[in-house]
């Protein structure tokens, strides 16, 4: 099974000031002209820019144009490690994907298409092999880490492992993820 990995926040953490107390609502039009309203922190502001973090680890940058309305709001919790799984599922469809979860990761297998019900123990054995390599890689980094005495701190938020079967739907997600930017 070939298949691609997409980590969203593997590596990156970001410290935030006491300023990230309040979330706002962002409503703004993307590059397919689809009105979009997001919650987020807002984490940077530079002069035609604005950089937010969403209640699932995202970073967006988005231009400060006159179509971007901006609401302050109380600050969202970040999404559970079992709410981003959900938000997974429900863009790929429950059908098409498979996950295990073992914080802080959720670990997806995105199918080419419904699979029989004798499939699903090779399934959940290649998403076992998976998560135990992602801890296996974090239990290295953290080691290092300390041999390095440098102190690390515990995700806030879940860090979401896509791993597709087919190569025609990794590369339609990274156009679509990435608004053909690829």
């Amino acid at each position: 099974m070939q298949g691609y990995i997409y980590l969203s926040m593997l590596t990156v953490c970001f410290i935030f000031q006491p300023s990230s107390l309040f979330a706002d609502e962002f409503r703004f039009i993307d590059l397919g002209g689809e009105e979009i309203t997001i919650q987020a922190n807002p984490i940077m502001e530079k002069p035609g820019i604005l950089v937010v973090q969403e209640t699932d680890g995202r970073i967006r940058m988005l231009q400060n144009k006159p179509q971007l309305i901006r609401q302050i709001k109380p600050t969202p919790e970040p999404d559970t490690a079992i709410t981003y799984a959900e938000k997974l599922r429900e863009k790929f469809g429950e059908r098409m994907v498979r996950q295990k979860i073992d914080e802080p990761y959720v670990i997806n297998l995105i199918l080419m298409g419904p699979t029989e019900k004798r499939a699903d123990l090779q399934i959940n054995a290649f998403l076992t092999k998976a998560s135990k390599f992602f801890k296996a890689a974090e239990k290295s980094f953290e080691s290092f880490m300390k041999s390095m005495n440098i102190e690390l701190q515990k995700t806030t938020f879940p860090l979401a492992v896509l791993i597709f079967e087919a190569d025609k739907d990794f590369e339609e997600h990274v156009v679509k993820t990435t608004s053909n930017q690829g």
